[in-house]
């Protein structure tokens, strides 16, 4: 196993079976919550609100359940899933993060499904070092800029390295002129590259209006994102 640094304001060790939920955590140096050497805790219904390296470190052969979080305003990644670590991420809204929403690393293959990813300042979703997530029903809208996307970073969904997601039914969108929706990897038949219309995002409302084009967009025909699925 390799050496880590990135413990949390909680940290999960092994197979202990722990629920970490209704929670509110601010400003932490590294990490909020880290899950290391096979743990597997249900992680729901929190905010997440300034952070370090990572929001949820998901690090070591560990699977947790990541339910319906608010991720906000941090200086790394919301979820990173590192070295064999593929947790079941569903319902989560991720924004106005200064780095990546999701990012899969070394052999990390998650489940990402009916997420909201927006607004961060690199990429939205990235893939590296023979990680193979499932990511569909999501979307993921107004990540980076041309300026990140020309320094090789990607902006919706950017894979690199032996990486080979299989994706399905995602938005996944950028304003013209601002990036590249997939970078390393194709869309797919059953996604769209659509302004999904949030009701507004710059108040952090991130529902969709009633012309939205993710209401139908669903596997099942229903609405896409973190509110397509869960109880908010």
């Amino acid at each position: 196993m390799k050496e880590d640094p990135y413990g949390g304001a909680i940290t999960v060790q092994g197979l202990d079976l722990v629920e970490i939920s209704g929670n509110t955590i601010e400003g932490s140096e590294y990490t909020a919550i880290s899950c290391q050497n096979g743990a597997q805790p249900q992680i729901s219904d929190n905010i997440i609100e300034g952070f370090g390296p990572a929001a949820i470190y998901c690090y070591n052969n560990s699977h947790p359940v990541i339910y319906h979080n608010i991720i906000r305003n941090g200086s790394g990644y919301g979820i990173w899933c590192n070295f064999s670590s593929s947790p079941f991420i569903r319902s989560n809204l991720i924004y106005t993060g200064s780095h990546v929403g999701i990012k899969c690393q070394d052999q990390s293959s998650p489940l990402i499904e009916y997420n909201t990813i927006s607004d961060h300042s690199y990429s939205g979703l990235e893939c590296y070092g023979w990680s193979n997530p499932v990511i569909k029903n999501n979307i993921i809208a107004f990540n980076g800029d041309a300026t990140t996307w020309q320094g090789g970073y990607g902006n919706g969904i950017n894979v690199q390295v032996s990486s080979f997601p299989l994706l399905s039914y995602n938005d996944v969108y950028q304003p013209e002129g601002e990036g590249s929706e997939y970078s390393g990897i194709s869309a797919d038949s059953t996604s769209i590259n659509l302004d999904p219309l949030f009701v507004n995002a710059a108040a952090n409302d991130y529902h969709l209006q009633s012309g939205s084009p993710c209401l139908t967009a669903a596997s099942d025909g229903g609405e896409i994102g973190a509110y397509g699925e869960g109880d908010w």
